[in-house]
């Protein structure tokens, strides 16, 4: 410590610039997506909703709960913090796959046929990644080629409008969403000093590169006529070619021998797409509403973590994130801008509000326990955390909890975890089913088995 704060040294004072630098773009919180809902009265094509929960990456670090700023200590670094990717030693690969369960209910005391319940599973790859170590310039750095799913569009609601006066049969109104975001990033990291590490990662959204940047939604409405047959009405939207670049900067320093600080920004970026819409019953393709969305805007993130290893076998961690939510915004090829929950008055054919929506803050606490044995590891790994979604207004409580193991196997290291979320009482309002008395609780299970081998 005493000597890294030794300003009369050159590297010490490039040093103190770079974490003033870093300090001084650290302000906020995490990245976000959306998926759309129909609404309940009509289909509306391009809702602008709540987003789904992001995909973590690697079970050792959702083992602990996504508290891995400041410990960043294997190959899915380039996701949560670049800088810690210094400290892999030996070159690896790895990989990570999922298995996720969604359910919702949602209620209504004035609209009984709202409500209902939903599964949606989904399995896929969760991370790829090779890693390599090497020396330059008498100075350690290692690089990295990884291949990351971050987000999933996966999702159905349904529900029955019951006849009454104004229409004879029961209707079914529905919609699906399918679909996946992957980048393909590449990353580096290089060690300043004996406890300071910087390192970045580069994101390329595009189907050239991952073959999976693209998602679907479908709006549709079935009922049965007079004479018994099957009618269906509906919207198909899809969002091909999702093209986009963007970066993470991350800082890991070594404040004392057994205390690690941990802090990344992640840039914002603007998202383009070749954006289709058809109407099945006019076969209308120029989109409603919102017009033809061309593009979307992300915020930027910023993450601060810090990590105590009391021991070999005892590391503790925790991170805290903040999203300014107000900076998503959608584009169409008017130059129009459509924010989060941004509500459209048909009477008045425009927008009527753009709610006010408060910035959320997560918060993630992580244990690792490694009991260290002659030939072999078994890791232990808890967490527990505070991830609110965005609502109008102040943001909806989010809580959940994870737990993690793994054995090591000569240079084979297998770890799995399981993760559980929970949130009650959403709004319809930000759900997609406009001003209808209608709430949702959902519960999301996610599974993720990695795998890592060292050359």
């Amino acid at each position: 410590m005493k000597g890294f704060f030794n300003l009369s040294d050159r590297k010490g004072s490039v040093m103190v610039t770079a974490i003033a630098a870093i300090c001084a773009i650290f302000i906020c919180a995490v990245s976000m997506l959306f998926c759309p809902i129909p609404v309940a009265s009509q289909i509306e094509p391009f809702s602008v909703s709540s987003p789904p929960t992001p995909v973590g990456s690697g079970a050792r670090a959702m083992g602990m709960g996504g508290a891995f700023v400041a410990v960043a200590d294997d190959a899915t670094a380039a996701s949560w913090n670049p800088a810690g990717l210094i400290q892999l030693q030996k070159a690896e690969v790895s990989g990570a796959y999922s298995w996720e369960r969604r359910s919702s209910r949602r209620y209504s005391v004035t609209y009984p046929f709202f409500d209902g319940k939903e599964h949606d599973d989904a399995s896929d790859i969760n991370y790829l990644s090779v890693v390599y170590p090497f020396s330059l310039a008498r100075r350690n750095m290692v690089c990295s080629l990884n291949y990351q799913k971050l987000y999933d569009f996966n999702r159905s609601v349904q529900f029955v409008l019951p006849a009454n006066s104004y229409q004879r049969f029961d209707r079914t109104i529905g919609f699906e969403s399918k679909g996946t975001l992957y980048t393909l990033s590449p990353a580096f990291a290089v060690q300043i000093t004996d406890g300071l590490f910087l390192g970045s990662t580069v994101n390329i959204w595009s189907d050239k590169w991952t073959g999976k940047s693209s998602w679907k939604n479908i709006y549709y409405t079935k009922w049965k006529g007079s004479n018994n047959e099957p009618f269906i009405s509906g919207i198909e939207e899809e969002y091909k070619d999702f093209r986009a670049v963007n970066g993470n900067l991350g800082i890991l320093y070594n404040v004392a021998p057994k205390w690690k600080l941990g802090m990344v920004y992640k840039l914002p970026f603007r998202a383009l797409f070749e954006y289709t819409y058809k109407n099945k019953d006019n076969n209308d393709r120029s989109g409603v509403y919102y017009g033809h969305i061309e593009s979307i805007d992300f915020p930027p993130v910023y993450s601060m973590g810090v990590s105590y290893r009391h021991s070999d076998a005892l590391t503790l961690s925790t991170d805290i994130t903040r999203t300014d939510w107000n900076k998503l915004a959608w584009r169409n090829d008017e130059g129009e801008v459509f924010r989060l929950f941004t509500r459209f008055n048909s009477n008045q054919n425009g927008i009527s509000e753009f709610p006010r929506i408060d910035p959320t803050y997560s918060l993630r606490f992580g244990a690792e326990y490694l009991k260290i044995m002659e030939k072999t590891v078994i890791p232990i790994r808890a967490g527990i955390f505070y991830d609110p979604i965005p609502s109008i207004g102040s943001p909806h409580d989010e809580y959940g909890i994870s737990i993690g193991s793994g054995i090591s196997l000569g240079d084979l290291i297998i770890d799995f975890a399981y993760q559980y979320r929970i949130r009650r009482d959403v709004s319809g309002s930000e759900l997609g089913f406009g001003d209808a008395d209608v709430f949702e609780d959902q519960k999301q299970g996610l599974f993720l088995l990695s795998m890592i081998y060292h050359f």
